[in-house]
């Protein structure tokens, strides 16, 4: 007999004595019963940790879509960030190897420089503002003038002799 025949007839035999033995039947069947359960947790393992990953994505992918649509509240993230530079400042003054008239001078500096900056944003905005107004004031001008053009021309047509109105009949108008 060849080797692959012997090994087949050993398992078999092995399997049956299993089944015959009431003992060692009931000892497989543990082991299977264990062996299922052992399944069971790992797959619900998996399922918790894929339904995890799941939660976690549609979370980011609402803070994006709220980010892109501008829904997302940044008053509250800038307001943090302003609370670290402060901080930050703060800390940098306490620990500045520079002397207290230094780091003055540097402060008095950076706020000259913020002022002159905001200065001339705000000069540019007036700018713009001042001709955005010019701008709208020579419009409404403009139409006010061709409304007032065909309304005279109206009143006109309506009571020179070669108007339109040819009827022996005038109805008064209201003043």
């Amino acid at each position: 007999m060849s080797d692959n025949v012997k090994q087949l007839l050993k398992l078999l035999l092995g399997a049956g004595l299993v089944l015959v033995d009431s003992g060692k039947r009931d000892k497989a069947a543990s082991r299977m019963r264990d062996q299922a359960d052992d399944l069971r947790e790992r797959v619900e393992d998996w399922r918790e940790s894929a339904r995890d990953k799941y939660d976690t994505a549609v979370d980011r992918l609402e803070r994006a879509a709220d980010a892109i649509h501008g829904r997302e509240n940044w008053a509250a993230k800038a307001g943090t960030f302003l609370l670290g530079v402060g901080v930050g400042v703060g800390v940098g003054i306490l620990v500045a190897p520079a002397s207290g008239q230094e780091i003055r001078d540097n402060i008095a500096e950076g706020a000259e420089r913020l002022r002159d900056r905001v200065s001339e944003q705000a000069a540019g905005i007036r700018s713009r503002v001042s001709e955005q107004a010019s701008n709208i004031r020579d419009r409404v001008s403009e139409r006010a003038s061709n409304i007032k053009d065909r309304v005279r021309d109206t009143v006109k047509s309506e009571t020179s002799p070669t108007g339109a109105d040819t009827s022996s009949e005038r109805v008064p108008r209201p003043a």
